[in-house]
């Protein structure tokens, strides 16, 4: 934060684009601030919550920010591009299409035959998470909206990950040679989703990765595409890290499973 700081003080930035959360570290950043520090200082702000949206509750009104991005494939849908703007700036904003679209949003920037298949696997998710909800709460499918449903699970399930967070991290903490990478103290899982990084001295991430996938234990190795968090760490010529990413239908039991099978790898 006292960066960002450093760099809006010449009043020159004209757009910031920030990770909600890092798909790398699992950081929670806190998004809200930053747009309101943004647009002090005149600032657009765009913010990339593809890896956050399964995990938390996200209300583009509460972090006043003026683009969200983010994918259903994430949140157990399509693979979908999703992008919510603020209305007058998509008015404003022209868009590369053929003369018979339509100028307005949002038309004007899906043009031609839309993927239905897409669209309808997208609601599904949603439709998911109103079970979930009802599976959590079972009065809450004739007593509440679908906002408030979706609302509900999502607490649910940041409560659960954030259990299964605690648990996977004290057990990696407990192997040796193991380094996680990102936010460890057990009272501040709510600055994280657990998507969890390590590296393991002595031993390739590949190696591990695959190791693990021998034994149906499917995880990541590699820079997910965190290319600068993992160049400041000092690990993009080491290869990297090995990552793990559970969510809501997961269990304690794969949690220990997992720790149980890396402990004999190791």
């Amino acid at each position: 934060m006292e960066m960002l700081d450093e760099l809006l003080d010449p009043g020159d930035v004209l757009l910031a684009a920030v990770n909600y959360s890092s798909n790398c570290l699992g950081t929670i950043n806190d998004v809200k601030t930053i747009t309101e520090r943004v647009k002090s200082k005149g600032g657009l702000v765009y913010i990339d919550a593809v890896q956050y949206v399964p995990h938390g509750i996200t209300d583009v009104q509460d972090l006043g920010c003026d683009f969200l991005v983010c994918s259903p494939y994430k949140f157990f849908g399509p693979h979908q591009g999703v992008l919510w703007g603020r209305h007058e700036l998509l008015m404003e904003l022209e868009a590369y299409k053929v003369r018979p679209a339509s100028d307005l949003p949002p038309g004007k920037f899906e043009t031609g035959t839309l993927s239905h298949e897409s669209i309808a696997g997208t609601l599904g998710a949603v439709e998911y998470f109103e079970w979930l909800s009802e599976t959590v709460d079972p009065p809450s499918k004739k007593t509440k909206s679908r906002r408030q449903r979706i609302l509900s699970a999502m607490k649910a399930i940041q409560l659960y990950e954030q259990q299964l967070c605690k648990k996977l991290i004290s057990g990696l903490q407990s192997l040796p040679g193991v380094k996680i990478r990102g936010i460890t103290d057990p009272s501040a899982m709510d600055r994280r989703v657990p998507t969890v990084s390590f590296s393991v001295e002595g031993r390739h991430p590949d190696q591990l990765a695959k190791a693990l996938g021998d034994k149906n234990i499917f995880v990541w190795s590699g820079h997910n595409y965190a290319l600068e968090a993992v160049r400041v760490m000092g690990l993009l010529e080491k290869g990297v890290l090995v990552r793990v990413g559970p969510v809501h239908y997961n269990t304690e039991e794969e949690i220990e499973k997992f720790l149980e099978e890396l402990e004999q790898i190791l």
